[in-house]
């Protein structure tokens, strides 16, 4: 056995041991090892990615590091209707294949198309139409359509390595790049000087360099990229559209949010604001990432998402306080290296470390209901809704009032209540399989009461035919 294999086992194992539950089906094993590995990677280039942007607010100042995280904001608004949700439609429906050229193939005709859609009608009228109604220079749109032709590239192409389940290799894309930030970084300041684009350069290098990698195994994988026929094209279409649709309260609360706050804020308290985010939400969504870039291919694989649920739910028992009081540390040692323009307030530290474990939580079981197909989109999509409107609304009434600690509160809330939400409608579906398959036991396993898997045919992709699950060596 492999030094891989030999650790992948280990993780399984050390999981099955903390949940008090025997891993059954093949996807919660698979899960779990693969897991194990992405979650050193991942954590390896969040680490060194995190010192990058904490260096460059030191550098660049918060008025300056406030312009650059503005532009790579509008950028990444602009990639999420570029991908036009094929980074999660080509997992959804090439996961269960061993080869899913058609699904490939779709994706990068899809993404083109809505990337000069996009493009064309930034420069037709969208763009001033941005830059007026959230109060920022031309400059910052520009450089955000920069990033975003590289983020979605990027996005796109690391969602392929998981769809064909290589999660070693997607694992060694994201080291690549976070060691590619600091050496772009670098050269952005050689360049520009004390520009914020230089931050935006390093971080395009970084994509760059891990789109590269990813589409060199990609190739080698696939082969050939097959032209999809019109029926795959129809089925990932719109799945794609739901889910971009359903990142609307994403959008709203991560990137909409920024641009309320520059015009609710001085571009200094921006600054202040994302060095904290920095500190706690972003190290929040990196774990779900983590989380979500093993399961979503497993569970889309999977005959028993039910399991994964339950399992899911015990490890979230079990890791609830340990990961809020490591929030509240990684804050008290990272903003200090922000420098003196950044200081430590102590309820601001209590508001965003709360605020963190609430969205890591909510990211991870909201995955869920995206491996559920086109019901389970679009049940995300109305969840999605009801996030964003209460994080727009909520930031209009605290901010004004309670500045930098209103913006978290809106944060905060307006995810306790999609938590709430997924909850309900991931059960509902849950109890819907069963029903299908067998008498819904008195208790749910949202008790977390022990469950004995059942056998029962997997609720397919609408409109495409059944495979069996597909675990890859390199997983």
């Amino acid at each position: 056995m492999s030094s891989r294999q030999t650790w992948k086992t280990w993780a399984a194992g050390l999981i099955e041991r903390l949940t008090g539950r025997s891993l059954a089906s093949s996807s919660a094993r698979a899960f779990a090892k693969s897991a194990g590995w992405i979650g050193i990677t991942f954590l390896a280039s969040r680490a060194i990615g995190m010192i990058v942007p904490l260096f460059a607010a030191r550098y660049l100042g918060k008025e300056v590091f406030g312009k650059a995280t503005l532009a790579i904001t509008v950028g990444q608004f602009l990639s999420i209707i570029m991908l036009l949700g094929m980074n999660n439609a080509v997992v959804r429906y090439g996961a269960p294949r061993q080869y899913p050229r058609e699904e490939v193939g779709a994706a990068i005709l899809v993404t083109i198309v809505a990337t000069f859609g996009t493009i064309l009608t930034l420069y037709l009228g969208g763009g001033a139409f941005l830059t007026q109604t959230f109060r920022f220079e031309e400059t910052i749109l520009n450089w955000g359509v920069v990033f975003a032709l590289f983020a979605t590239a990027y996005v796109l192409t690391t969602s392929f390595l998981q769809s064909f389940h290589m999660f070693y290799e997607r694992g060694v894309g994201e080291l690549l790049a976070a060691l590619s930030v600091v050496i772009g970084f670098a050269t952005g300041i050689g360049v520009l000087g004390r520009h914020f684009a230089a931050y935006v350069v390093g971080t395009c290098l970084a994509f760059f360099v891990a789109t590269a990698y990813s589409v060199w195994h990609s190739c080698r994988h696939l082969g050939r990229v097959g032209f999809p026929a019109r029926r795959t094209l129809s089925v990932m279409s719109a799945y794609g559209i739901l889910s971009t649709l359903g990142n609307v309260g994403f959008v709203l609360t991560f990137y909409f949010q920024p641009m309320l706050l520059n015009k609710l804020m001085s571009v200094g308290e921006l600054g202040v604001f994302r060095v904290y985010q920095t500190a706690s939400i972003t190290i929040a969504q990196s774990l779900s990432v983590i989380f979500n870039t093993v399961f979503f291919p497993k569970a889309s694989a999977s005959s028993d998402r039910r399991e994964l649920w339950c399992v899911t739910w015990r490890l979230w028992l079990i890791a609830l306080v340990p990961l809020g009081v490591a929030y509240v540390v990684s804050q008290f040692l990272l903003i200090p290296l922000a420098g003196k323009d950044y200081p430590l307030d102590w309820s601001l530290i209590g508001v965003f470390a709360i605020t963190s474990l609430v969205i890591t939580v909510q990211s991870t079981v909201g995955q869920f209901l995206g491996a559920e197909g086109v019901r389970g989109v679009a049940a995300g999509l109305g969840i999605s809704m009801v996030t964003g409107l209460t994080c727009l609304g909520l930031t209009y009434v605290l901010v004004p009032a309670l500045h930098l600690t209103g913006a978290c509160l809106a944060l905060l809330i307006s995810y306790a209540i999609a938590l709430v939400l997924v909850i309900f409608a991931e059960e509902h579906i849950l109890r819907q399989v069963q029903r299908a398959t067998r008498p819904i036991p008195e208790r749910e396993c949202f008790q977390l009461r022990p469950f004995e898997p059942h056998s029962a045919s997997e609720i397919l992709p609408e409109g495409l035919p059944p495979t069996d699950d597909v675990e890859s060596d390199s997983d």
